[in-house]
């Protein structure tokens, strides 16, 4: 994983995330509304997606696996059909509504994510 591009602007603020895998040929891409979890600084820590079962693109089942020690961690909880994607440990008091734009490569691997939420009052 790789955060490859962080900018804080006026009213919004955004952050670019990019993963290894395979092969990162962009075959297709879905844009969901999120719950962005923040540290104090406006630092990413998480992605919350709820009602996850209404975005073809990111069946549970595509999510990748959790790695120990590996960020990031992605989880499904089927109960309330939310994924999380925890990008750092740390606190993370602050919660922000977003956006999210997931892009995935033939294989349905996430190959980047784009956030996008309001900035720091």
């Amino acid at each position: 994983m790789n955060i490859s591009s962080i900018t804080h602007g006026e009213n919004e603020s955004s952050v670019i995330i990019s993963f290894d895998p395979s092969d990162t040929t962009i075959a297709s891409a879905c844009t969901v509304e999120c719950v962005v979890d923040l540290d104090r600084l406006d630092n990413l820590k998480g992605i919350e997606v709820l009602f996850l079962s209404a975005v073809k693109q990111l069946e549970p089942s595509r999510l990748p696996e959790y790695q120990p020690g590996v960020p990031p961690r992605f989880s499904y909880d089927p109960a309330v059909d939310a994924a999380y994607v925890k990008i750092s440990d740390g606190s993370a008091p602050v919660q922000r509504s977003g956006l999210a734009r997931f892009e995935l490569n033939v294989r349905g691997e996430i190959v980047r994510i784009a956030v996008v939420f309001p900035s720091q009052d």
